[in-house]
């Protein structure tokens, strides 16, 4: 791949880790926790890095947040860790047992929102540096 190409790869806000409920920016601290899909995400982003470097490339690393649309919402989301964490539905069943732990807001986007990032990302003739990261979420936790 020739000098100057642009490169994209979409990584994940979950290499942020736990800020307890705090707004997390581009410029905030990455706290994954070792052995967490976030640190792989974390350890992808470095590697593209320095392959950019060394290749001249024009790298864009895209954090999206967590997707929704066609067959992902916030129900599917809830009937996954609903799943995951062994609930349920039995009618017998004590509600307060059934019931997980409130979780801190996470952040959400549609995933049509994420191709246009991604889009006017590679309409763009000049970036900032050598790589820009880019933070891809709604104005909208859950």
């Amino acid at each position: 791949v020739p000098a100057n190409t642009w490169v994209g790869y979409v990584s994940s806000t979950s290499v942020y880790g736990n800020h307890d409920g705090g707004w997390v920016t581009e410029d905030s601290e990455v706290k994954c926790k070792p052995g967490t899909k976030g640190e792989l995400y974390f350890r992808a982003e470095n590697e593209w890095r320095e392959a950019a470097q060394e290749c001249g490339w024009n790298l864009n690393i895209f954090r999206s947040s967590g997707l929704y649309g066609d067959g992902r919402s916030a129900i599917h989301t809830i009937r996954k860790r609903g799943a995951a964490l062994g609930l349920s539905n039995d009618r017998n069943t004590a509600p307060e047992k059934n019931r997980p732990k409130a979780e801190a807001p996470t952040s959400r986007i549609h995933e049509e929102d994420v191709s246009q990032a991604i889009l006017s990302a590679m309409a763009r003739k000049k970036l900032a540096s050598p790589c820009c990261l880019w933070n891809l979420a709604d104005n909208y936790p859950a």
